[in-house]
């Protein structure tokens, strides 16, 4: 007799504190982008499949649960630590292999 009970696979979380480091973990690039216009600095970055997870320190759990309920920044702050981090992503996907595309940032 086959066993018909299907196990489903749970999602990761896309953010969370990585329990050996305490460090606050996140592949979603507008938290990551809201953490550096805050002033909190990336301790780290490691290629995640297709994504990239950034890790921070673990105090920035105050400042995402402000961003959830809704706080501000000013709008240039967020989208220059925005444009830092897309650097950031695609340099490590270029070193990884994963695109050979090379980013030429835009000068204004």
């Amino acid at each position: 007799m086959i066993n018909s009970t299907a196990t489903t696979a749970t999602p990761l979380p896309v953010s969370l504190v990585e329990p050996e480091s305490d460090n606050y973990l996140t592949s979603e690039l507008d938290i990551a982008s809201f953490l550096v216009a805050s002033g909190y600095q990336v301790i780290s970055s490691r290629p995640l499949g297709y994504l990239v997870e950034f890790a921070f320190n673990p105090s920035a759990c105050v400042a995402v649960e402000e961003y959830f309920a809704g706080s501000s920044l000013p709008v240039q702050e967020v989208f220059s630590a925005h444009r830092r981090l897309r650097t950031i992503i695609k340099q490590i996907k270029i070193h990884n292999g994963v695109t050979t595309r090379v980013y030429q940032p835009r000068t204004f």
